[in-house]
């Protein structure tokens, strides 16, 4: 019998978590005393997992030059509870979506 099987990466595939990025990313920046930066710039960050997307915005507000940079961990922790803690706040399902599966 042959089994047949579909493998999505659901984040940035199948729904959109870009804002909850975004208040995950400012809730760091807050954390930190930096500035935020707005939703869009998130946007163009996203990509390549949520480290380079840390890595990016860190890097933006001159807060380290890579993640070779000995604080990284610590910043990308803090982004990482943020970003647990409100995971699917404001996410949203892709439009056709829910129709495609």
């Amino acid at each position: 019998m042959q089994k047949l099987a579909f493998i999505f990466d659901l984040d940035g595939t199948l729904i959109d978590s870009s804002e909850d990025l975004a208040l995950a990313v400012n809730g760091m920046l807050r954390d930190f005393d930096y500035p935020p930066i707005s939703p869009d710039t998130v946007r163009e960050f996203i990509g390549d997992g949520t480290p380079k997307l840390a890595e990016r915005t860190l890097r933006t507000v001159g807060a380290i030059d890579s993640m070779n940079d000995p604080e990284f961990d610590t910043y990308y922790q803090n982004l990482m509870g943020h970003y647990e803690a409100n995971i699917a706040n404001k996410s949203t399902v892709y439009p056709g979506v829910y129709e495609f599966l």
